[in-house]
């Protein structure tokens, strides 16, 4: 029960991007960064334990949804958007056409929130390996 993973080969490279999946649900590693998604409550507690400091938690802010997170090693710029979409897409909220996301770090004194369209099936597709 290890969840989906999504590692696109980093280019010039034969290998992936990111280690194999240690039942903490679907991960995505565009670039050099992560973005792992709870598939359900006992997941969404996990990963809000296992974060760092420097991770990126992000929630739905008006739906039922999961707990992402998503550590950026500074290579993917759009990484927090392609987060808060896959995380809109495996909520509730995946046939809205725009959604609030909240997202914050655990240090954080306030949450950010972003507004963006649920991932459709080509992005869900490009980051599946």
């Amino acid at each position: 029960n290890q969840g989906r993973r999504a590692c696109p080969p980093p280019q010039n490279q034969g290998r992936r991007a990111c280690p194999p999946p240690q039942n903490q649900g679907r991960r995505d590693c565009p670039g050099s960064g992560k973005i792992i998604v709870g598939r359900n409550e006992a997941e969404n507690k996990r990963l809000m334990g296992l974060a760092g400091r420097k991770d990126t938690f992000l929630k739905l802010r008006d739906f039922t949804g999961p707990i992402t997170v998503a550590r950026n090693n500074g290579a993917q710029a759009n990484l927090l958007t392609i987060a808060a979409r896959l995380t809109a897409r495996y909520s509730n909220a995946k046939d809205q056409d725009q959604v609030w996301v909240d997202y914050w770090s655990k240090d954080a004194q306030e949450k950010k929130s972003i507004l963006v369209q649920p991932a459709d099936e080509q992005l869900v597709g490009q980051m599946r390996i």
